[in-house]
C-alpha cells in the first residue's frame, strides 16, 4: 500500500497580522511579496524566510492581488478600495495611485515587456494601464460579469479575462477576439507560445485547456482539492 508523501513548508512567513491573500514571486525567485486584508504588503527574502524592511502601506481596505514586473523593476496591487497602486519594487515606495475601477480589482497582471498593466473588478471591466504614465491604454472594456482574474499573453498581443466566461481581447485597442463557450473559471495561465489558455474552476477541481486560436478545448483535467469550497490555486507557466 502506497504512503501519502508528507509535504513540509521550506519557509513559514511571519509577521502579517491578518490574512494573506495574495502573494506573487520575484522573476530571479529569490524574494517574494505578499498580499493580506489589512491592506498592507510585505517582501520577504526566500532563503531566510525573513521580512525585508517593513510593510508597504498605501491601500484602505484588503489586497486582493499582486504581481511583479518581469524586469523586477515594480510591483503593483489591487484592492477592494477599487485602486491599484503602483511601487518600486526595490524601496516599496509608492509611485503611484490608478483610480477608475467602481468595485474591488481581483486581478492584475503586467504585461512581459513591463509596460503595461492589466486589471480585473468587480466593476465588469477589464482595464489596461501604461507603466509610465499611470493612464489608460484605451477606453475600459465592458465584460457582462465581475472579472475574476486577467492574464496578459506572453506575446503581448492579447489579454485574457475570466468573467461569466473566458474572453480574449487584442492588448492594443481592446477588441474582442474571441469568446469562450461555457467557460466560466477562476484563474487562467497561458502557455509559453501564447496558443493555449489553461482555466481553472473552484466548483469542479477541474482545469481546461482551450485553443486560443479556434477556442476548442482539451481536457478538462481533474485537480486533488481537499474540498469543493476551495478555491482552485492560480496556475500559471
Amino acid at each position: 500500500m502506497s504512503r501519502k508523501r508528507e509535504s513540509r513548508p521550506i519557509h513559514v512567513f511571519e509577521g502579517c497580522e491578518s490574512e494573506v491573500q495574495c502573494v506573487a514571486f520575484f522573476p530571479d525567485e529569490e524574494q517574494l511579496v505578499s498580499g493580506s486584508r489589512d491592506g498592507t504588503l510585505r517582501k520577504c527574502d526566500l532563503k531566510t524566510g525573513k521580512e525585508i524592511g517593513e510593510g508597504w502601506k498605501g491601500h484602505t481596505d484588503a489586497v486582493c492581488t499582486v504581481d511583479v514586473s518581469h524586469d523586477g523593476n515594480w510591483v503593483v496591487s489591487g484592492s477592494g478600495d477599487h485602486t491599484i497602486i503602483l511601487w518600486d519594487a526595490e524601496s516599496g515606495a509608492m509611485v503611484r495611485v490608478l483610480k477608475g475601477h467602481l468595485g474591488t480589482v481581483q486581478s492584475v497582471h503586467f504585461s512581459s515587456d513591463s509596460k503595461r498593466i492589466a486589471s480585473g473588478s468587480t466593476d465588469n471591466t477589464v482595464r489596461v494601464w501604461l507603466v509610465n504614465t499611470g493612464k489608460w491604454a484605451f477606453a475600459p472594456i465592458e465584460c457582462h460579469a465581475e472579472v475574476r482574474c486577467v492574464r496578459y499573453a506572453p506575446n503581448r498581443a492579447w489579454v485574457a479575462s475570466a468573467a461569466e466566461n473566458v474572453e480574449i481581447w487584442d492588448a492594443n485597442t481592446g477588441s474582442k477576439i474571441r469568446s469562450i463557450r461555457d467557460s466560466t473559471v477562476h484563474s487562467l495561465a497561458w502557455t509559453s507560445n501564447s496558443d493555449q489558455i489553461i482555466g481553472g474552476a473552484r466548483w469542479d477541481k477541474l482545469t481546461t485547456e482551450w485553443n486560443c486560436h479556434t477556442g476548442n478545448k482539451s481536457g478538462p483535467y481533474s485537480q486533488d482539492i481537499s474540498s469543493p469550497e476551495s478555491l482552485l490555486p492560480p496556475i500559471a507557466f
